[in-house]
């Protein structure tokens, strides 16, 4: 962190410095405007009841006149070199304003004003139509987001405020609420003065015009030459990307093409054949047993299956002894034992799995 403040200070002190020598080739005038030096304020400030007028040149107080009774046109008459275009600030008592902070995105910076008036609503009493608000803004964590400083004041006390001094707060530019130190800004409130009074920003554009000027003329054909070399390059490899995509895709296909013949022919070597489940059925079957149907399919999980349905003397022998069998497992009978009259024997249904593999093209019987 100390390095951090250490690199800012510099920065800042060679900011000052540059707007130094910038001012110094300017006219007096000129460089005052940039600077924010001449800008001519009218403020009236306030000291229990006592009022007075300040007529001020940037943050520099040149002279004062006391209001007595209330007459505030008297005072502002004795004041010299006032104009009645210069803005007529009122300096709000500290008692009066309530001041919070919160910080924001540093994209958010065009936004701010529905920022500030979304957080009164939100995170104070006050609804918006009832106060009198305005904001100022400072970069911060690394510039990344905004600091942001936030005025609020009763509308009921702008109008007492005023009232005081016989106007309202829409008869003066705006009111002040004052830094709460050095290195703060003053906060405009009704947002009047907030382009006029805070000239902060004009040294910084002057200078970026000049940066941009100067920047413009040394590297100009240093920069086309980069734009040039930039664009050669981008298509270069715009065109290489486009085949390397266009190789992976047939590298893609064709590596999903030889797995599917892979598996394919496995599924072919590994599957016993339907004759094989034939005749593995015929050797389980005992003497005195005899089949009417013999099916062999898929069951919805993926595994096959042969199914049995015929005559036996003892039917419930049969499990035990497909059980035993190299290719059928986990036998069962699917329906209950039953004599037939007619074949003087039991009619059995019984379902076995198949241990290995299914052929791809099953074929029942």
């Amino acid at each position: 962190m100390t390095g951090a403040a250490t690199i800012g200070e510099r920065a800042r002190g060679a900011v000052a410095w540059w707007l130094d020598r910038w001012n110094d080739l300017l006219p007096a005038r000129i460089a005052e405007w940039l600077s924010g030096a001449g800008v001519a304020t009218v403020h009236i400030r306030f000291d229990g009841e006592v009022a007075s007028l300040e007529y001020r040149k940037g943050r520099r107080a040149v002279v004062s006149a006391p209001v007595v009774d209330g007459d505030v046109e008297t005072a502002f008459a004795s004041l010299p070199a006032v104009t009645r275009r210069s803005p007529f600030i009122v300096d709000i008592p500290s008692g009066s304003v309530f001041v919070r902070s919160f910080s924001a995105p540093r994209a958010a910076a065009r936004t701010l004003p529905k920022i500030a008036a979304f957080e009164i609503e939100r995170n104070t009493p006050f609804e918006l139509k009832d106060v009198l608000h305005g904001y100022v803004a400072a970069p911060t964590d690394g510039g990344r987001r905004l600091a942001v400083r936030q005025a609020i004041m009763r509308r009921d006390l702008a109008n007492s405020l005023c009232a005081r001094i016989g106007r309202t707060p829409d008869d003066v530019a705006a009111l002040e609420c004052a830094a709460g130190s050095p290195a703060d800004r003053p906060i405009y409130l009704g947002g009047a003065v907030a382009a006029r009074g805070s000239m902060s920003w004009r040294p910084f554009m002057a200078l970026s015009i000049w940066a941009v000027l100067m920047t413009a003329i040394g590297l100009f054909a240093v920069h086309r030459r980069q734009l040039e070399a930039i664009a050669t390059l981008d298509s270069r490899i715009a065109r290489a990307t486009a085949k390397v995509h266009a190789r992976l895709k047939e590298v893609d296909a064709a590596r999903r093409s030889a797995a599917r013949d892979i598996s394919a022919v496995r599924a072919k070597l590994d599957a016993p054949r339907v004759l094989d489940l034939l005749n593995e059925a015929t050797r389980v079957i005992p003497n005195g047993a005899w089949l009417a149907e013999f099916r062999y399919g898929k069951a919805s999980d993926g595994a096959h299956f042969v199914a049995f349905t015929g005559h036996a003397d003892h039917a419930t022998r049969l499990v035990t002894q497909v059980d035993g069998s190299k290719l059928y497992g986990d036998a069962t009978l699917t329906d209950p034992i039953t004599p037939d009259p007619v074949f003087k024997a039991e009619r059995f249904t019984l379902r076995a799995a198949v241990r290995s593999a299914a052929p791809s093209t099953p074929s029942g019987g």
